[in-house]
């Protein structure tokens, strides 16, 4: 059973650039499940992902937390069916909608993209890597010619360090019993500033959502009283 040091050795593997095995990749990848890693990137990072999955990328964070969740069960569902029918019975429109959904170039030749499409469906569904990690990957696969186990290290190497301890203090157990207890605390205590910060922000937008309301009534207002007091001017001077 793999402990939250083992953890700790592979991630400072990767980040070396030390040999690490596929084994070893999609072992530790399968860990990152998509909460996790959803709760603890920073917004650019979700913007990104919004924008290679085609979600529209405004909102607080947690909104857009929530749009990516929503999108990527129904990945992980749309993986199964596809699947079970079979790669080669989608059309090329299909066929060429399924890689933009996921992140990937749909301007490729059908054969490339149909292989595109098996690589992310023997990780996501036979390996079980979350597809939040698979779509961080994107970046590395357009910018570069890495195979697809190699994406998912890199993607593994540049995460943040709140992601990695979240997987090392919620998914794995520590060696010395006490100090994972005395982890698990400061995890649940770190967590529970983050919801704190994350709901005054969402107050602080609603508020300024708000005052933009009223300015908009206001001026609105203001240009009906013109429009008014203009109409009133030339009917006196009719008069």
């Amino acid at each position: 059973q793999r402990t939250a040091e083992d953890l700790d050795g592979f991630m400072n593997k990767v980040r070396t650039g030390a040999s690490v095995s596929n084994e070893e990749i999609l072992g530790f990848a399968k860990l990152f499940n998509d909460e996790l890693t959803l709760d603890n990137i920073s917004r650019p990072r979700l913007v990104s992902m919004c924008k290679y999955m085609g979600i529209k990328s405004y909102g607080t964070d947690a909104y857009l937390r929530y749009m990516l969740r929503s999108k990527l069960r129904w990945i992980k569902s749309d993986d199964r069916m596809i699947q079970g029918e079979g790669v080669e019975s989608l059309s090329e429109s299909e066929l060429r909608a399924a890689c933009r959904e996921r992140g990937m170039l749909g301007l490729l030749s059908v054969e490339e993209m149909r292989q595109q499409l098996k690589d992310w469906l023997d990780l996501s569904l036979n390996h079980s890597v979350p597809s939040s990690l698979l779509i961080l990957s994107r970046a590395f696969l357009l910018s570069s010619k890495l195979r697809p186990e190699e994406a998912v290290q890199a993607t593994l190497s540049s995460l943040p360090d709140e992601v990695v301890d979240s997987v090392g203090i919620s998914a794995l157990p520590r060696e010395d019993a006490l100090a994972d207890r005395r982890r698990k605390l400061e995890y649940l205590q770190m967590q529970e500033e983050l919801i704190k910060e994350e709901a005054e922000k969402e107050e602080e937008q609603q508020e300024r959502l708000k005052k933009e309301n009223k300015l908009d009534v206001k001026d609105h207002t203001l240009h009906e009283m013109k429009a008014a007091t203009a109409q009133e001017a030339q009917e006196l001077a009719k008069e």
